[in-house]
């Protein structure tokens, strides 16, 4: 029986090495497959992408070759959902075969209509107090001008990923079930999180977990547990 590849996507300024631990936990028929982004990682020296169509082109080029090679399934947390998302629908599009299951974790549905702040305008210090303020972040980054200068160019380029994303309503659909992870005390009203049922033709579960944003840093066991009895 082939392994079902698991590509793992990061949230805005993380790397791939966040799932690296997971290699050592999920069963043993599932292979986790960390996606690194350009401009950090492994491919620090690579240029950042500003919108979202460059990044998913990026993904999908990375994974097509897998696609109808074995069966897959796609985790993203926060930014890395809708990079997921609109990679498989890519991949759909293209005529390759549906994940045997997708996972969307620390975000509102990719349909659902927003007016916030755009983060990725804010000035120096204002964006940096909000960073803190979500916490997740190492302080130490902060306290170190040469890091900090690193992290926030990432970090602000990835905010623009998302805040200038356009969700296309035509053909929004995935066929396979999903599963979608979120922080009871996120910001993200509950209705938008489960909107997420828009968006597939398949079954939809959901799983709350009494934290914030990054609940994946204090519930990586039990979302493992929850990858490994989905596939």
């Amino acid at each position: 029986m082939k392994k079902i590849k698991l590509f793992c996507l990061p949230y805005a300024g993380g790397t791939a090495a966040i799932y690296n631990k997971w290699k050592k936990s999920v069963n043993k028929h599932i292979e986790v497959c960390p996606i690194e982004l350009p401009g950090r990682g492994k491919r620090f020296i690579e240029p950042l992408f500003h919108n979202m169509s460059d990044a998913v082109d990026d993904i999908f080029h990375s994974v097509r070759n897998y696609l109808d090679v074995q069966p897959y399934a796609f985790f993203g947390y926060s930014m890395g959902s809708w990079l997921a998302y609109e990679v498989i629908r890519k991949a759909l599009k293209a005529g390759y075969r549906p994940p045997v299951h997708a996972f969307f974790a620390a975000k509102d549905a990719p349909s659902v209509v927003r007016d916030k702040v755009k983060m990725h305008l804010l000035e120096h210090d204002e964006f940096v107090n909000r960073i803190l303020k979500l916490g997740g972040t190492p302080e130490g980054i902060f306290e170190n001008d040469e890091l900090m200068e690193i992290f926030v160019n990432i970090l602000r380029t990835d905010y623009e990923v998302v805040e200038t994303y356009k969700h296309c309503a035509a053909d929004n659909k995935i066929n396979c079930n999903i599963s979608v992870l979120y922080g009871a005390k996120d910001s993200y009203p509950e209705e938008d999180v489960k909107a997420w049922t828009d968006i597939t033709s398949g079954n939809c579960s959901f799983t709350s977990f009494d934290d914030g944003h990054f609940f994946i840093n204090n519930y990586q066991d039990k979302i493992i547990n929850i990858v490994n009895t989905m596939l």
